[in-house]
This record gives C-alpha cells, sequence and structure tokens, in this order.
C-alpha cells in the first residue's frame, strides 16, 4: 500500500519538509490496523527526493513539464486505486479522479494544480502515467 498526503498537510522538497504522511495515518486512526494487516506500507515522501522517476504521459497530453512519481511504480505488479467520495476546491466533485495525484512529487503536483482549464484532463494523465509504468512488468502475459 503506498500514499502521500496532499501538499496542505504535507510540504517536502530536496532540503526540508513539513508534515508527514505517516504521522496522518497513524492520527486518522489507519496505521495500526493496515500494519496489522500485514501489508507493506510505503509513504512516498519518506523515500527521498530521488527516489521518483521523470515520466510524461504518452501522445498529446496537458502537461508542460515532465511529471515525476515514486520508482517504486516500476517495483510492483499492479496498482489498484481506491476511490472515495472528496471534492476539490478547483474541481468540485473529484472521487477517484484524485487519487492519482498522491503518486506526484511536491514539484510536480504544484503544475497539476496550476493547471487551470486543463485540471481534469490532467487528473486522467496522472493515472496513465502511473499505471503504464506498473505495467511494464506484465507488458509479456498481455
Amino acid at each position: 500500500m503506498g500514499d502521500q498526503s496532499g501538499i496542505q498537510a504535507v510540504q517536502w522538497n530536496r532540503d526540508s519538509q513539513r508534515g508527514s504522511s505517516r504521522e496522518l495515518c497513524r492520527s486518522a486512526g489507519l496505521l495500526k490496523t493496515i500494519e496489522a494487516s500485514g501489508q507493506r506500507l510505503f509513504f512516498f515522501e519518506e523515500a527521498g527526493y530521488d527516489a521518483y522517476i521523470e515520466t510524461s504521459p504518452s501522445g498529446n497530453h496537458h502537461w508542460k513539464t515532465p511529471l515525476w512519481i515514486p520508482s517504486i511504480a516500476n517495483q510492483v505488479d499492479h496498482i489498484i486505486f481506491m476511490p472515495r467520495v472528496s471534492s476539490h476546491v478547483m474541481g468540485e466533485l473529484t472521487s477517484g479522479m484524485k487519487l492519482g495525484v498522491g503518486f506526484l512529487r511536491e514539484d510536480s503536483r504544484r503544475v497539476f494544480h496550476s493547471g487551470g482549464e486543463r485540471f481534469f484532463a490532467m487528473h486522467e494523465e496522472i493515472a496513465h502515467v502511473v499505471c503504464q509504468h506498473s505495467c511494464r512488468m506484465n507488458m509479456n502475459f498481455l
């Protein structure tokens, strides 16, 4: 399992960090339950700034700069997005669309949040990029 909390609660870059996804998970009462289930748990910012890989959506897309996603996306067999009802000040009801944003490094999140009218298209492109990386391991079986 993996996640990274939103930039309103966790802000970090190469040199500093404010907030912690692990601590937010603990304070929400989820950490103990997840650990008890025996799942491997990854909070992406804990691996550090250089544990991310540069990538871009294939074909035409709305990103002016590359996206940075955790390199662990290349090490897993599957990525399962577990949607929840949620909203966003820029996107009203976002539900499960917003889940891929948790994979983005801080700098890519800031680019995404300045996407303006491209906001919804960029949501979809994040999910495509993340899944492209995890699916590479299984391409021979398709």
